[in-house]
């Protein structure tokens, strides 16, 4: 048998198998290889091992390239020295590192990430789906097909905070379309809070249930309430006032009746027996007319409440059949 030759090899130097890799190849030693083994890793370019010394370097201009029958671990980085797009570095298992580092890189298949992930630069989702990211704990919840890009799940209370880094700064939630990527938006900053939509003839919808429209808002600056409107404030209106259906409310009662502050028109019907509409606690310029529209020649009889006056008494007052009066409260002198 003829005398082994010394592997001529990158990691061979001079001659002589580094020490530190002998464990590497199944126990042999330099002096008794005469051939190197087979091995499941190789490289088309160079890869090397970033401590303080070259431990190991494969290169693929040599003939010797495969050396390893067994899997090596390296317990610092590994760093491929050419060009992202003419080497690859894959793994048929988990990569597990304290720090993995790359100016640009893609994952072709799932990422699991136990620790902190810190993105410095942009971090970009381009698949089939549209790009779709996950956050939370698994849970049972599977959320609409028509909002599921950007996903936020757990158990109890959640939200998401938009902070601007000063307290000039504005913080906003922006939509748009590719041709415009700016139709609308909803922002903060010192001054209040706005949502709005920017694209001209667009209009803001509030809809309650079932989605129906409650209040549309124009880009004229005007307002449409679909249903009714109750107001415990003040009114004040500044341009002109146009109504465009019945604007009162009417009651039509047949038997006592306490009335209440949305009431305008009170219709006392006392054909078959006279009764009495008694007036709520009164509140500074609420009006009520109060009509007996009976023909039985009943009385309607009208009450008010507590102590307050009534024409300037705390009496009743009644109306004979087909009368009327129209009354309006005010805090110290009471209906009149």
């Amino acid at each position: 048998m003829s005398s082994p030759q010394p592997l001529q090899h990158p990691i061979n130097k001079g001659g002589i198998i580094n020490p530190l890799w002998a464990t590497y190849f199944n126990g042999i030693s330099s002096s008794s290889v005469s051939t190197p083994p087979s091995a499941p890793l190789t490289a088309s370019k160079d890869v090397q091992t970033n401590s303080s010394s070259e431990l190991v370097s494969i290169d693929n201009t040599g003939t010797n390239n495969n050396v390893m029958s067994t899997s090596p671990t390296f317990d610092s980085k590994i760093t491929v020295t050419t060009d992202v797009d003419t080497a690859t570095v894959s793994a048929s298992g988990a990569i597990t590192s304290g720090s993995l580092s790359t100016g640009t890189g893609a994952f072709s298949s799932n990422v699991s990430v136990d620790g902190n992930l810190t993105v410095s630069n942009n971090l970009d989702f381009n698949n089939a789906s549209n790009g779709k990211l996950k956050i939370g704990i698994d849970t049972s919840e599977t959320p609409s097909i028509v909002a599921d890009n950007l996903v936020i799940r757990g158990e109890g209370n959640l939200g998401m905070s938009i902070l601007s880094d000063n307290d000039f700064g504005q913080a906003s939630l922006v939509f748009g379309t590719p041709t415009d990527n700016r139709r609308g938006d909803i922002a903060w900053n010192s001054s209040g809070f706005t949502m709005r939509t920017i694209e001209v003839g667009a209009k803001l919808y509030l809809k309650s249930g079932n989605s129906i429209d409650t209040l549309t808002l124009d880009e004229n600056q005007g307002a449409r309430f679909y249903g009714n409107v109750q107001i415990d404030g003040t009114v004040t209106v500044d341009g002109v006032t146009n109504t465009t259906g019945r604007n009162k409310t009417v009651t039509r009662k047949t038997s006592a009746y306490t009335s209440v502050l949305a009431d305008e028109e009170i219709f006392g019907n006392t054909t078959s027996s006279g009764f009495t509409v008694t007036l709520e606690a009164g509140t500074e310029g609420t009006y009520h007319r109060i009509v007996n529209t009976g023909t039985g020649g009943n009385t309607l009889t009208i009450a008010p409440n507590g102590a307050e006056n009534l024409i300037g008494a705390n009496s009743n007052f009644t109306l004979a059949d087909g009368e009327a009066i129209i009354l309006v409260y005010n805090a110290t002198d009471g209906w009149y």
